[in-house]
């Protein structure tokens, strides 16, 4: 029998203090396609979100978190929305004090 399942992904953390004022690798390959992501951001400095590197996404206010829930909103009814597997997220944002977190979960089919 087959049975669905949600499971987190290795939650990744980044030191604010090693950012650059650039772009910045967050999440080199998210290890698996996520379904709702929650970036945590508990440093002093606002920070930006970039999916391709070139452009900024999203901002993220010091000492706040967001979460993607891509599901909730999939149209047409019925589809999957998912950020898939191997996405590299990027961050941006000048060097500060604190820490950035990516926390992931996914289906897990058994």
């Amino acid at each position: 029998m087959t049975t669905n399942r949600v499971a987190a992904v290795h939650m990744t953390s980044l030191d604010s203090a090693t950012l650059t004022g650039g772009y910045d690798v967050f999440v080199d390959s998210l290890e698996q396609a996520c379904f709702l992501i929650r970036i945590v951001n508990v440093c002093n400095q606002n920070i930006a979100i970039s999916y391709n590197g070139t452009q900024l996404n999203d901002v993220v206010p010091a000492g706040r978190e967001v979460s993607y829930n891509f599901q909730t909103n999939s149209q047409p009814r019925g589809k999957k929305n998912l950020l898939p597997k191997g996405q590299r997220i990027w961050i941006s944002g000048p060097a500060g004090v604190g820490f950035v977190y990516l926390v992931g979960y996914y289906n897990e089919i058994r």
